[in-house]
């Protein structure tokens, strides 16, 4: 998991300039986020605690900044699964 989290993240940073509404939402479907409600030109996701809110872009490509939250919500997501991976114990039997 680690490592496609890893590529995942490396792609949206090289197309943080030219990342599409699509691309975006795929990888944060890839990182284990739920689409909730959405409103209008808004879109809910969800990861455990963690909320983002997407607007959609009103030419092809979202901001960089945009891109820029979405690759920080996907690292804090990956740092919430590490969490829960090591509070899990492992059952040696």
């Amino acid at each position: 998991m680690r490592e496609s989290r890893k590529r995942l993240l490396k792609r949206l940073k090289q197309i943080q300039h030219a990342c599409t509404l699509m691309e975006a939402e795929a990888a944060l479907a890839e990182s284990g986020f739920v689409q909730g409600r959405s409103r209008g030109h808004t879109r809910a996701w969800h990861y455990e605690e963690i909320t983002l809110s997407l607007h959609r872009p009103h030419r092809k490509h979202l901001s960089p900044g945009a891109v820029a939250l979405v690759i920080r919500m996907i690292e804090q997501a990956g740092w919430c699964q590490d969490r829960k991976e090591k509070e899990t114990p492992t059952h040696v039997g």
